[in-house]
C-alpha cells in the first residue's frame, strides 16, 4: 500500500507509484462524500483527510471514511455524555 502522505511529487511522476486505484481527487472525494469540492481542499489543507497535494491537485485515498460523519458521530457523543448525568 502506498502512504500518500510521504508520496513525493518526483515518485509520482517517476512511476514509483504502482497502486493507485484508491487515489482520488477533490472533485471526487466531494461527490463520495456528498460536500463541497471546496470544503474537501479546506479538510486536506488542515490534515483531516489523508490527502497529498501533487502540484494543485489534492490526492486523496477514498478508503477513509467520510471526515465530516466522524465528526458529526462524535458531537452527538459528546453531547449525549454530558447530558446523560
Amino acid at each position: 500500500m502506498v502512504d500518500i502522505s510521504t508520496m513525493t511529487c518526483a515518485s509520482w511522476r517517476s512511476g514509483d507509484v504502482t497502486d493507485i486505484d484508491h487515489l482520488i481527487s477533490a472533485d471526487d472525494a466531494a461527490k463520495m462524500w456528498g460536500i463541497t469540492p471546496q470544503h474537501v481542499r479546506r479538510l486536506c489543507e488542515s490534515g483531516d483527510v489523508r490527502a497529498k497535494k501533487v502540484g494543485k491537485t489534492w490526492v486523496i485515498d477514498k478508503r477513509q471514511e467520510n471526515p465530516t460523519t466522524y465528526k458529526k458521530g462524535r458531537f452527538s457523543e459528546i453531547i449525549s455524555d454530558r447530558f446523560e448525568d
